[in-house]
This record gives structure tokens, sequence and C-alpha cells, in this order.
């Protein structure tokens, strides 16, 4: 086996891998829901942006600081501490990372996904939530938390 055969293995064993992610489909649906979301609310006929605030997660706690919780009832799940546009509608378990001024700082599995996916089993340093779970804000005490 030449230097460049046993180089170019790897890279050609991982190709097909690689191919297969970058091929998945979005489901065009929630693409659009969430293209919605994010283009704004009209109001007085003009576009307004989204205001958004991130959820903190993070601390000396396990599972980021988070705690996990569950509704049986669907509730509407906000970009920030104000009411403002629904981002997401959530049933079923979700964790509970931050309160702030009466609303409460949430990280919620997409379809597909579960809570354990979210990338908060462990400990970690304070910051933004980035993924790959979603976050949002619901107004008041979260349901059962």
């Amino acid at each position: 086996m030449t230097w460049i055969t046993r180089r170019a293995a790897p890279l050609a064993l991982a190709l097909p891998a690689l191919l297969l992610v970058a091929c998945g489909k979005p489901d065009p649906d929630a693409l659009a829901k969430g293209d919605a979301a994010f283009k704004g609310q009209t109001v007085d006929g003009q576009l307004q942006p989204v205001v958004s605030r991130v959820v903190m997660v993070g601390g000396d706690a396990p599972r980021g600081g988070c705690t996990v919780a569950t509704t049986e009832t669907t509730v509407a799940v906000h970009w920030s501490t104000t009411v403002g546009p629904v981002k997401a509608e959530l049933t079923g378990d979700y964790l509970v990372c931050e309160r702030a001024e009466g609303w409460t700082g949430i990280v919620f599995p997409a379809f597909g996904q579960a809570v354990d996916e979210c990338a908060l089993s462990r400990r970690i340093s304070r910051r933004e939530y980035q993924g790959p779970c979603r976050w949002g804000w619901i107004e008041g005490a979260a349901p059962s938390a």
C-alpha cells in the first residue's frame, strides 16, 4: 500500500457518512414556521423585529444548572421576557434553567429529540445556551417545575 493510498483510505471511508449528513432534508413546514417567527411581527403595517433574550445555563449544579420538568398541557414559549410573538408550543419534557422578571427560561428538545440530547448532562460554566435543543421563555412559573 502506498503512502497516498494509506492517507486516502480514511477519507474514502468517511465520505459516505459525510454525504448522508449533508444531504438530510429538514422538514419544510418547520423551516417555514421558524423563518416566519424570525422575520418579526407586523405592527401598524410595519414589520418589527423580534426581541429575543437567550436563556442562561450553567453553574455548580448538575445538568448545566437546569432541572427537568414535564408538562401535560400545551404551553406557549416566547422569544424573550416580554409578551410578544410565540416562538413555539411545548408539551412534554423540558429543562428549567433560569427565572427572571416573572418568566421562566427553559431549554426544550425539538421534534425527534429527547431532553437528554440537549448537551446539559454535566456541570458547565455559566453561559448563554446555544443548542442543540431549543430555548425560550414561559410566562410565570413553569408548569410542574
